[in-house]
């Protein structure tokens, strides 16, 4: 073999390499854990990290905290039975996708920079579709105690590529309360509240 062949044989070689050292596969995320899981309470009221929110709410009498409650998703129930046009709209990327996101914390949150809420939409938009095609989960049978007149939850954790979506909700009595879809990405090693979405108020 001359050398110019030997030479092309190698980069030949050696692209294939790299070609397929890009194919390997990403390792998923961890699920969250139950600091992350902490975490996402403090920054759903008041938008900074304080690791003690959970136990702080949970103190005030009346007040219940519980963060594997199991609640119904209201996001993933709003889905469960969309059409099958409106799945095509999304699939093509005509329709679909959650766009109203704004910083964590209730009192003055910061806005969530456009090219997050563009990512946020298109995950969301996959998983709107993974919600129309799973059956609805059956109703969780697990009471709050009687001294709760004020009650604190989060459902439970979905995944799609590298985002985690977790409700949140609230209920203080009569016509008060409200629940909000909170958005984790998983940045540099750790999971990080990256959005929040209103989903109910009452």
């Amino acid at each position: 073999m001359t050398r110019p062949a030997r030479s092309s044989v190698i980069a030949i070689a050696l692209v294939g390499t790299a070609m397929l050292a890009g194919c390997t596969k990403v390792p998923s995320p961890p699920p969250l854990s139950e600091r992350d899981l902490q975490n996402v309470v403090s920054m759903d009221a008041i938008g900074k990290e304080m690791p003690d929110a959970a136990q702080a709410l949970a103190a005030t009498p009346g007040f219940c905290v519980d963060l594997h409650h199991g609640e119904p998703s209201f996001f993933a129930g709003t889905h469960r039975g969309l059409s099958h046009l409106d799945q095509v709209l999304i699939r093509l990327g005509l329709s679909g996708g959650v766009t109203g996101w704004r910083g964590a914390g209730l009192i003055d949150p910061k806005p969530v920079d456009p090219a997050t809420v563009r990512r946020l939409a298109r995950v969301t938009a996959r998983l709107t579709l993974k919600f129309a095609r799973e059956e609805a989960p059956a109703e969780p049978d697990k009471p709050w105690p009687e001294r709760c007149r004020q009650r604190y939850w989060l459902t439970t954790p979905v995944y799609q590529d590298d985002f985690a979506f977790v409700e949140s909700g609230a209920d203080c009595g009569g016509l008060c309360g409200g629940g909000r879809l909170i958005a984790l990405e998983y940045r540099n090693g750790r999971w990080r509240v990256v959005g929040v979405h209103d989903t109910w108020m009452a």
